[in-house]
């Protein structure tokens, strides 16, 4: 049987040696002998059968797996296995039985899984000082150990920085692969544009390591600013919901260039509604009455101005700003209302009896 360790991709299919000497030359009468083949996934793990040949009959504990009866005359009891699965990996035991001798040896099994993936975008687009996390996530790889670096590169230039230590966590997926991901948090500035990040990833089940970039597009800030987080307007009544942009230079900008976008959320169990949208120089009414000035947007103003307010037209509006490469956006609730309604009490003038008459009823009962 093999001394070392067989390495095999997940689903191949896998013959496991086990061969014979000592027995001569002429065939084997395979009628006599008995084989039985054991796999113990650890060494915590009970042993189990998985397979037997009696002389007659191959049972088999797990489907797909056989042996050869025309290389068993010749000595040859090796296991094949369709399609290996990673909970067959482990110490696989040949035990062989020509009477009134025994035989026995076992080998090594190791299945390994390459990653079906890396997920890393091709370019991040990132503001000016902000904290931005820079995540590298390899899927569907096996066994769990890896190794992930990160290097840095400027172009242009010869400079290459290399990060070792960048902290890695893992998950178990369903099916027993694993997932890693590498992170690492960035504060750029304007001079970092264009410098490529690239995550190395080095497994068993690669010849060499497998990597993936990613370039670092560095933009000026652009936000969004709602005033208030909940605004409340009267039914059947103009209204106008804030959004004014900061961070960007308005002399130089194009409204074209501008893409604003206005939707509503009833609830959060509720689908996203469009409201508004404006996109290459033209606007588009989701809303009928629903429109942004084109002057106000020049200056950076993307207010929305609703006509005749309905009570089922409350809930979350979304205002969405991208000057490509650059996008913010922000939220606001909008509860519709009713107006108050004016209570009166209608109260009657009693007039009162005349004073003459009072003194008649008295003297009547008496």
């Amino acid at each position: 049987m093999d001394e070392k360790a067989q390495i095999v991709s997940l689903n191949e299919n896998v013959t496991i040696l086990c061969v014979l000497s000592g027995y001569g030359s002429q065939p084997l009468n395979i009628r006599v002998i008995g084989v039985r083949w054991f796999l113990r996934r650890s060494k915590w793990d009970k042993e189990r059968k998985i397979f037997e040949y009696n002389g007659r009959n191959q049972t088999q504990s797990r489907p797909g797996t056989n042996i050869s009866m025309l290389g068993l005359r010749r000595g040859d009891a090796s296991l094949h296995l369709s399609h290996v699965q990673l909970q067959e990996e482990g110490e696989y035991r040949c035990e062989i039985i020509v009477p009134p001798n025994r035989a026995q040896g076992t080998a090594r099994l190791d299945i390994v899984a390459q990653p079906s993936s890396i997920l890393l975008p091709p370019e991040v687009v990132v503001e000016e000082r902000k904290a931005y996390t820079l995540e590298c996530t390899v899927v569907e790889f096996y066994p769990e150990s890896i190794h992930i670096t990160w290097m840095k590169v400027i172009p242009g230039t010869h400079s290459r920085e290399i990060f070792e230590d960048i902290p890695t966590s893992s998950i178990r997926n369903d099916d027993g692969t694993f997932n890693a991901t590498s992170s690492f948090i960035l504060h750029p500035g304007l001079e970092d544009n264009g410098t490529i990040y690239q995550c190395v990833f080095t497994h068993k089940s690669l010849s060499k390591p497998l990597q993936s970039r990613t370039v670092l597009i560095v933009t000026d800030s652009l936000e969004v600013k709602m005033n208030e987080k909940i605004q409340t307007v009267f039914l059947n009544s103009n209204v106008t919901i804030p959004c004014v942009l900061s961070g960007y230079d308005s002399l130089s900008l194009d409204i074209r260039d501008i893409h604003v976008r206005w939707s509503r959320r009833r609830s959060k169990s509720d689908k996203v509604d469009k409201v508004f949208e404006f996109f290459g120089g033209q606007p588009s009414q989701f809303r009928p009455g629903a429109n942004i000035s084109m002057s106000g947007l020049k200056e950076g103003d993307a207010s929305l101005h609703l006509s005749h307010i309905q009570l089922q037209e409350g809930g979350e509006y979304t205002c969405e700003v991208i000057i490509s490469p650059r996008r913010a956006q922000g939220t606001i609730r909008l509860d519709v209302i009713e107006h108050e309604k004016d209570y009166s009490v209608n109260m009657k003038t009693v007039r009162p009896m005349p004073i003459l008459l009072v003194f008649e009823v008295i003297l009547y009962f008496i």
